[in-house]
């Protein structure tokens, strides 16, 4: 190859600027407004609604044998996320309870008179539960549900879990819900047993973060859980909480209510009163006679040691000298 036919080889300017303006090829019609652009990656980090427990944009599934208190914990997380300003509603699909069940829990008292909350039962909707939920996937476009919350109280009412399409169908609609921005919380049942998930394997593999949850006690209107995370995808933690059944509130978790007896809980009211008149704090002996009991009592000492970071907090003033101050919520 001589000189020449070298040079002829090389692209002059016009050919180069005639390769970077070949047309592209165009966006399909079924494409167009479906494409990820970089504006779609422009959002705001998720919001934690419940600390450690409920985020923004996901599905959270809670599930616990039968008579367990689920409803009341769906209660008092809806109260809580209600009241902030990221969210803009909260829709309560109840296919479990009868309207007599909600008169009786006094929820047309509490819960609905949370602006935000729009309650929803078999009663109201005129059609099968799984069809209302249809009917709201079907308006899951980008981004219409951003802000809103979806409890859905239980699967068990709207599909029958052990049926495999059945329990897909509902999964991929709480899905489409979440991929349009929504928030979506199901409660759910465990095994006969009580051991484990019950139904289809898609209840554990969808969700995005599983809890199992546990009724640790109950005391008058204060019902206690503890929820431990079985499966998960986001920065979630095992946790405690408290429903108060006559305000239908969740509150940080009430030890008192939890496995004390009854004669326990009066003598932790005592020290309580004890430590909110004497702001210089009272030494572990003194916090026991003022439950009324021997300074070296071995049930005062287990009360104190059992409810210090719920109802007192521990001072250590030295190696071995340590008094106890009245935590600010209690005051």
């Amino acid at each position: 190859m001589n000189a020449y036919e070298r040079k002829e080889m090389i692209p002059t300017e016009e050919a180069v600027y005639e390769a970077e303006v070949v047309e592209q090829p165009a966006v399909f019609e079924w494409a167009k407004g479906k494409v990820l652009t970089h504006e779609d990656f422009e959002i705001e980090d998720k919001v934690a609604y419940v600390d450690d427990f409920v985020f923004s944009g996901s599905i959270t599934l809670i599930y616990s044998p039968p008579k367990q208190g689920k409803t009341w914990l769906g209660y008092g997380i809806a109260t809580s996320i209600a009241v902030l300003e990221s969210v803009i509603g909260v829709y309560y699909l109840d296919m479990d309870n009868s309207i007599s069940t909600l008169k009786e829990r006094n929820v047309h008292e509490t819960l609905l008179k949370e602006e935000k909350i729009h309650y929803i039962t078999r009663g109201t909707i005129g059609c099968d539960p799984i069809e209302q939920l249809a009917q709201i996937a079907q308006g899951a476009v980008r981004h219409a549900y951003e802000g809103v919350v979806f409890f859905l109280d239980t699967t068990k009412d709207f599909v029958d879990t052990d049926n495999k399409n059945q329990s897909v169908r509902f999964m991929q609609y709480c899905v489409r819900i979440r991929d349009a921005g929504g928030t979506v919380i199901v409660l759910h049942h465990a095994t006969k047993n009580k051991k484990t998930i019950s139904g289809n394997p898609v209840f554990t593999n969808t969700p995005d973060n599983v809890y199992e949850m546990k009724q640790t006690g109950k005391m008058e209107n204060i019902i206690n859980y503890d929820l431990k995370v079985t499966h998960a995808r986001g920065l979630v933690k095992d946790c405690r909480w408290s429903v108060d059944t006559k305000t239908l509130r969740l509150m940080a978790y009430d030890a008192i209510s939890s496995g004390l007896s009854s004669t326990d809980k009066e003598a932790a009211e005592a020290a309580c009163f004890a430590l909110k008149n004497a702001p210089q704090g009272l030494s572990m002996s003194k916090l026991i006679e003022a439950m009324g009991m021997p300074r070296t009592d071995r049930r005062g000492k287990r009360i104190v040691q059992e409810l210090t970071g719920t109802y007192w907090r521990r001072e250590e003033l030295s190696r071995n000298k340590h008094i106890y101050h009245i935590i600010k919520e209690q005051q």
